[in-house]
């Protein structure tokens, strides 16, 4: 989070998810995120001191973390699962269905050594997906680097 840098909701709704805080550090908080304020302006202005400002900072930051985490893992957990899953057309709805559950509860430290039995083919279907997704990240990560060359090229004739 950066000082001046944030939008009054954004900050009115993170420190919703914080435990009570006194109505000076709410306002001095979004002084600062909001408006931009110098920590020094704030002590005065706000009358409140140095260390608890800084625990107020500290607990608004690691929800803010949080709350981008849960984010990602959303997105990664619903859309992108979908998205792999529309590429398959020939899985039928319990199928879909099962491997939506088991692959939603990956998450690399308890992902078990071996699916169940009646998923292990759709599985291989679906990774042999992700395989042909990343492949073509990476010819479009070289076609990008080409592009570029090319550009820096033309600019230097």
């Amino acid at each position: 989070m950066v000082a001046g840098g944030e939008s009054a909701a954004r900050i009115a709704i993170l420190l919703t998810l914080l435990p009570k805080l006194s109505e000076n550090t709410c306002d001095a908080l979004t002084a600062h995120f909001v408006n931009g304020y110098d920590t020094d302006w704030i002590f005065n202005l706000y009358g409140i001191d140095q260390p608890n400002f800084t625990r107020s900072v500290t607990k608004l930051s690691a929800v803010n973390n949080t709350v981008e985490a849960l984010k990602i893992c959303k997105q990664h957990r619903a859309v992108w699962v979908s998205l792999i899953l529309s590429l398959i057309p020939k899985f039928g709805e319990g199928t879909r269905q099962s491997l939506t559950e088991w692959v939603s509860t990956l998450d690399g430290s308890n992902r078990p050594s071996y699916p169940p039995k009646n998923l292990k083919r759709s599985l291989d279907k679906f990774y042999a997906v992700i395989d042909k997704i990343e492949q073509i990240k990476t010819l479009d990560n070289a076609h990008l680097s080409d592009m570029n060359l090319t550009v820096t090229n033309e600019a230097r004739a």
